[in-house]
């Protein structure tokens, strides 16, 4: 047997794309925040580079480590619209190929995934994307639906929560 050694990844910066959608409502909001929270800590003391992309109809980015005030006001606003995901890609794939600071992002999206896919010419973009090293990963929060997004990741988590009851973490 050979031993062969690979250099590990270094940790890079990361990109969050966060479904503010109405059907994130309550419950899924609170843990997509408090995943924020935590993501941000995890930035802060690894020095790593936090670019947060909500989405719904529109997609704005919060650049989350270096302007932690703007974090605040995102938590404040309203959760509503419809979930378009074709302006969220659009703005990852302008931020990974144009912002030295995130070439080579992780990018996680945080979602009930009940999103509808995107026209081909994006999805495209994700695969080329996938080819030269980015690494997509998912949250879905709630029930698993039939889906092709997994088909465009690396790894999608899955977090059961049914409206109809509290979820696990919160039962007493």
């Amino acid at each position: 047997h050979k031993l062969r050694l690979h250099r590990a990844r270094q940790k890079g910066p990361m990109v969050v794309c966060l479904d503010t959608s109405a059907s994130m409502q309550g419950v899924p909001t609170e843990v997509a925040h408090s995943l924020v929270v935590k993501l941000l800590q995890l930035a802060l003391r690894q020095d790593r580079e936090l670019l947060l992309i909500p989405f719904a109809v529109h997609a704005k980015p919060y650049d989350v480590r270096r302007n932690r005030s703007r974090l605040l006001d995102f938590f404040r606003q309203p959760i509503e619209g419809d979930t378009d995901a074709d302006a969220m890609l659009q703005l990852t794939f302008q931020t990974l190929c144009s912002r030295p600071e995130y070439g080579g992002a992780d990018v996680l999206l945080v979602s009930d995934f009940q999103i509808p896919m995107p026209p081909k010419p994006l999805l495209k973009e994700l695969q080329m994307m996938r080819e030269q090293g980015t690494k997509f990963f998912g949250l879905q929060i709630g029930e698993t639906r039939e889906s092709h997004w997994p088909d465009y990741f690396d790894r999608i988590w899955h977090l059961p929560y049914e409206t109809r009851m509290k979820p696990w973490f919160i039962q007493k």
